[in-house]
């Protein structure tokens, strides 16, 4: 069968935020730009809703945004609400090397292992599409995993996976099932796939029970290499959503890895890929925007040749303030990203934009959106993301279907209750940017060392005329530290 794909890359631009009175976050750019490039998506969404088609996948990859899985979660939901529930993809036993997510996978190894992912040590060992594996040359070694996914959407009767399939490498440890009830026993595939990549089934697993693998210590080979585990009900309906985060992981460093993380992604068989990095790049002091936008467009040009009809979405940058550091890549990024979806017909998401802009990190947090770190979002600013997501895909895909109206209604409804909960009287304190009396929309910019009009003027996304035209400028003004540069964001 001839299988659409969507590939979107989740770098964040532009939710307008401002909190002060009467401000409000601007989610009239609650849009995906070059939205005519996503219909081979929208299509198989619409075949599957009329029961013509069994699945639609989707690959989230990003970073530590994504490994949490705080958006990633609502939009699955959302989205297996109105399409129904195939599974949520392959997972990485995070916690057993101390990081977080996934919240319904709860695992325990034994004997000794070792661990790379992206950012760490990724030379070591092959990378797989979860961005992370982990590895053991202890032939007594062991593990164990317990799948209860109580807050996802209902897949399946609740009692039974049809099947488990465990991805690890080539010339690795037998595996054997430890016979407890948990699942019927273990099967080798023989399908040799490139790149050294290799899985193993197991069937009928009983969900919430331990499913424990050991090794045979007769094994004449040296190693073991685990790729991710996925849990699958082979005859069900519904959307599947894969979520490969990594923190710290770079969209460089995914590019880096890309040969075994493709095998797999060809395997997985996705509709929908998401990409959501920029966060960390974007304070990286020895960043080339040249290579960047070299390599993410030579590597979108090989997906597009090894995925026929793959559709893509770029999501951009949000503003963050890592250790209370300005990132000087983001708007560089953001520039890039959106002039490569449109020169390769992908769709664009600007969450930047819809957050607010440059330095609107600051009101996010104030308003109980971001976290603390200023790098991060509270549960409801990832909640307000994903919603607002989750309508921006939907309310393309209801100029197909005319049904998906009920839920994106909800959505906004959802998104509305959010932004009414927003204290009207919260102050960003020791921001750089500050409120204007009397405008809801504009703000002061405070001059800091370095910068000039043109710099201030591509921060806010405005011309040096207008800078001049509303601060009583001229063009070749010299700016003093602590000076105010008012932004009018009201048509002005």
């Amino acid at each position: 069968m001839h299988r659409s794909f969507l590939i979107i890359f989740f770098y964040f631009s532009s939710i307008r935020l401002a909190i002060a009175q009467d401000t409000i976050i601007n989610v009239r750019n609650d849009s995906i730009a070059n939205s005519v490039c996503l219909q081979a998506a929208m299509t198989k969404l619409k075949t599957l809703k009329a029961n013509s088609d069994s699945s639609f996948v989707v690959v989230h990859f990003g970073d530590s945004h994504i490994q949490g899985d705080f958006m990633t979660g609502l939009i699955r939901k959302n989205l297996q609400q109105e399409f129904g529930s195939a599974g949520d993809g392959i997972l990485f036993p995070y916690s057993a090397f101390k990081g977080y997510g996934p919240k319904d996978l709860t695992t325990v190894i034994t004997g000794t292992w070792n661990y790379a992912n992206l950012v760490k040590n990724p030379e070591k060992y092959p990378i797989g599409i979860t961005g992370h594996t982990m590895v053991t040359n202890d032939k007594h070694a062991g593990v164990s995993f317990v799948y209860d996914p109580a807050d996802e959407v209902a897949n399946g009767n609740g009692k039974n996976i049809d099947k488990v399939t465990i991805w690890h490498g080539s010339g690795n440890f037998r595996m054997k099932l430890v016979k407890n009830g948990s699942g019927d026993s273990l099967v080798e595939d023989t399908t040799n796939f490139a790149n050294g990549l290799r899985r193993a089934f197991i069937f009928n697993y009983k969900i919430g029970t331990e499913l424990k693998i050991v090794f045979d210590t007769t094994s004449t080979d040296s190693i073991f290499n685990f790729h991710g585990i996925s849990f699958e009900q082979n005859a069900l309906r519904g959307l599947q959503y894969h979520r490969c985060g990594t923190v710290g992981a770079t969209f460089l460093q995914l590019i880096k890895q890309q040969e075994l993380t493709l095998t797999q992604l060809h395997e997985v068989n996705p509709d929908l890929v998401i990409f959501s990095y920029g966060s960390n790049e974007s304070y990286d002091t020895n960043f080339s925007i040249e290579e960047y936008r070299t390599k993410v467009t030579a590597f979108i040009e090989r997906i597009k040749k090894e995925f026929p009809g793959v559709n893509i979405i770029f999501t951009d940058t949000p503003d963050t303030r890592s250790r209370n550091r300005y990132p000087v890549n983001t708007i560089p990024i953001n520039t890039a990203l959106r002039e490569i979806a449109t020169s390769s017909c992908c769709g664009f998401w600007d969450l930047n934009t819809i957050m607010g802009g440059n330095h609107s990190i600051i009101f996010w947090l104030g308003a109980g959106l971001g976290a603390k770190d200023k790098l991060h979002f509270t549960r409801t600013g990832y909640a307000l993301q994903a919603n607002l997501f989750s309508l921006a895909l939907l309310d393309i895909y209801s100029r197909e279907d005319s049904s998906a109206a009920i839920l994106c209604d909800t959505l906004r409804a959802r998104i509305d209750r959010t932004l009414q909960s927003i204290p009207g009287n919260v102050v960003a304190k020791g921001s750089d940017v500050v409120p204007v009396t009397g405008s809801s929309n504009d703000v002061t910019h405070v001059v800091k060392s370095g910068e000039s009009l043109s710099l201030i003027a591509q921060q806010y996304h405005v011309t040096v005329n207008q800078l001049c035209e509303w601060n009583d400028l001229k063009e070749n003004s010299i700016l003093h530290v602590g000076q105010k540069i008012v932004i009018k964001r009201s048509g002005g």
